[in-house]
């Protein structure tokens, strides 16, 4: 795009509309400048017809510098408004060249002005410059992310740790049911599930289809999964519903109260009180690791039954094999008598 003043302006494909053909009205010192004050010539256009005219609010000088669009005034390269990229790339150390300083007026025309005569005495050049110090900072940002992330992770994996008492353990767990089960309970009011050791990538939408595939119908209330605690309620409309899934799950799995639903793995059981209760943040990380140390317990408890079963399965099996080679070398003596 040129940067000529006299032709276009310096403003985003969001601004500007999915139309590629606009149509503009220019009004030369139409306006004061939002960032140096000083007067700039002013576009307006309309991304649809009937919906309020788009301008540019800064001039070009300013854009350029602040690597921002003229309209919307967003960072070019992130999206994000200038404040906020300016307080990052000060954490990053950049020097301040995509910005400008000055606080008073008289300040801020005399930079903008130096800032024009700069651009006009550079040209190309001082465009790929900028260009150089937009993909500097935009790496700078990138690693800055990857640390925030990575700290988040890190204080995640430490409340997953976190000590829990007793008598805490003993509080949480009167309102969750980890022990529970898939039989049917007694109380009619019960129509509830209760859902924990799922991972971040689970969906609410996407176990509600999969409850209504296993009832044949639009039957499933409401879904409440807590990403952080790793634990959720399901509602059923009715309790013949509820009974259906439950029914099914009973006959269908392979391990009891293990689902796998869109890759992700937890388990459920009925719940035991038809209103949701309310954690504090503590108690959520209190429970997230009730959650890890409830999932470890029931594999650990399937992978002792499974190699129990295995070796049952083995030693009813070698009488068999005794049998079958007695019964041979039986029927060969009276040949051997012979």
């Amino acid at each position: 795009m040129s940067y000529n003043a006299e032709e276009t302006p310096a403003v985003c494909e969001n601004c500007l509309g999915p139309n590629p053909y606009v149509e503009m009205t220019r009004e030369r010192n139409g306006a004061e400048c939002k960032l140096c004050t000083r007067p700039f010539t002013v576009f307006r256009w309309s991304v649809k017809k009937g919906e309020r005219l788009k301008k540019t609010l800064c001039c070009l000088t300013c854009a350029r510098a602040k690597n921002c669009c003229q309209s919307c005034m967003l960072d070019l390269t992130l999206g994000i408004d200038l404040r906020t990229r300016d307080q990052l790339l000060k954490l990053t150390d950049q020097s301040p060249a995509l910005e400008l300083t000055p606080q008073n007026q008289m300040s801020k025309i005399y930079a903008a002005t130096q800032l024009e005569k700069k651009y006009k005495a550079a040209g190309d050049d001082a465009i790929e410059t900028v260009e150089q110090k937009r993909a500097d900072a935009r790496k700078m940002i990138d690693s800055l992310s990857k640390a925030v992330d990575n700290k988040k992770r890190k204080q995640e994996s430490e409340q997953d740790e976190e000590q829990v008492s007793k008598e805490e353990l003993i509080k949480l767990c009167k309102h969750l049911p980890f022990n529970g089960n898939l039989e049917t309970p007694k109380s009619s009011k019960l129509k509830s599930f209760f859902l924990f050791g799922f991972g971040e990538k689970l969906a609410e939408y996407q176990v509600r289809d999969f409850f209504e595939d296993i009832v044949g119908e639009k039957k499933v209330d409401a879904v409440s999964l807590n990403h952080r605690g790793k634990f959720g309620f399901l509602e059923f409309s009715s309790r013949q519903a509820a009974e259906k899934a439950a029914q099914y799950l009973r006959d269908s799995l392979s391990h009891p109260k293990l689902v796998v639903i869109a890759g992700e793995p937890l388990r459920l059981c009925w719940a035991r009180k038809t209103i949701t209760p309310s954690f504090s943040t503590t108690e959520i990380a209190q429970i997230r690791t009730i959650v890890r140390r409830q999932m470890i317990k029931y594999a650990l408890k399937e992978e002792k039954k499974s190699s129990e079963t295995q070796v049952q399965s083995s030693t009813t099996k070698r009488p068999k094999t005794e049998t079958t080679t007695s019964s041979k070398y039986t029927s060969l003596r009276p040949d051997l008598e012979v």
